[in-house]
């Protein structure tokens, strides 16, 4: 119940949040901005996106291969598509999705805890090398090019933090384990406690993959480094949709603000996407109902993925709502079974 209310409650306020955004921006003026609305560039756009889909599913693939499973390139896609769609109805955009990947492997007979360790490589890695990328690309803004003020101040404080996440994924890489010195802050009791000889088991598979995969590790970022001109490619698709030929500074900027809105906990980052980029393009002196227009493009091509993902994984015999109504019914039965005892 308690999870209810904080998805409702998450839900309630992104909502607010958006409908706020469009009445600031005038509904107007952001259909006004899809006049030169281009479907060469649409399709451009949504070609880009698939691109970045399946380098995505080929670096999953390579932690595959080197654990010594080998699985159809499409078919990870889909199993990627498919844990998004899960994670773009929640709160939890990056994660919450990520134990149907799990399930997914295990249908190729590939044991539990190296299924769970091979998701958990991808999903960290691929945040860890982003997160390096991103504070290149916001150096690299700051150091080359001017951008206003306020802007700035808000570079160098993501740069910082996003060191400070890195220096500590290292650190706890190579040590205790990133997941074990974050079990430190965990209740040793309770669900999160029974978990903690399979985090350790995680944990000591990923200091194994990092400590004696490095040809694979230079093949990840070589891969990564192809996906962010893919995702650079997207975005100047998406704003030229909208007929805005945005600089390389702009798009970097719109593509670390995306980046940032898509951590917080609200299901699609409804509002708050919008919202970031309507502050950024006011902060950078131009018209903010096209960062609202362009928000909209993303999500649209957001959408269309997380629709793909449902039908997938309905072809899977996975039924989204089924699968809540079963987990529903289990925590009736074991509260009367606990109210009998």
């Amino acid at each position: 119940m308690r999870k209810f209310f904080v998805f409702s409650g998450s839900m309630v306020a992104g909502l607010l949040l958006f409908a706020a955004i469009i009445g600031v921006a005038g509904l107007e003026n952001i259909l006004h901005a899809f006049r030169h609305l281009s479907f060469k560039y649409l399709f451009a756009f949504l070609a880009a996106s698939f691109a970045i889909n399946i380098l995505s599913a080929y670096k999953w693939r390579l932690i595959l291969s080197e654990q010594g499973y080998k699985i159809n390139l499409f078919r990870l896609m889909m199993y990627r598509n498919g844990a998004f769609s899960v994670s773009y109805i929640t709160p939890f955009v990056r994660l919450g999705g990520e134990p149907l990947r799990v399930l997914m492997l295990k249908k190729h007979g590939i044991p539990t805890n190296t299924a769970v360790a091979s998701a958990f490589l991808d999903k960290s890695l691929e945040v860890v090398m982003d997160v390096a990328i991103a504070c290149v690309l916001a150096f690299a803004v700051l150091a080359g090019f001017a951008v206003p003020s306020e802007v700035r101040n808000a570079l160098v404080a993501v740069i910082l933090v996003l060191l400070a996440f890195l220096l500590l994924f290292y650190f706890t890489s190579f040590t205790r384990g990133f997941l074990s010195t974050a079990m430190l802050v965990v209740p040793k009791k309770g669900w999160l406690g029974r978990l903690r000889a399979r985090i350790l088991e995680i944990d000591s598979a990923t200091n194994e993959f990092l400590k004696s995969k490095k040809s694979c590790l230079a093949k990840l970022l070589a891969v990564s480094v192809v996906q962010w001109l893919a995702l650079f490619l997207e975005f100047r698709f998406a704003a030229l949709i909208i007929g805005y030929d945005a600089s390389f500074v702009q798009l970097m900027l719109i593509m670390l603000v995306t980046g940032f809105v898509s951590v917080i906990p609200v299901p699609a980052a409804l509002g708050v996407l919008e919202a970031g980029q309507f502050s950024l393009f006011a902060a950078l002196g131009l018209e903010p109902h096209l960062g609202i227009a362009l928000s909209l493009v993303i999500r649209l091509k957001d959408t269309l993925w997380t629709l793909l993902g449902f039908v997938f994984l309905s072809n899977e015999g996975i039924g989204l709502f089924r699968v809540l109504r079963n987990n529903l019914r289990k925590k009736r039965v074991a509260k009367v079974s606990a109210n009998f005892k």
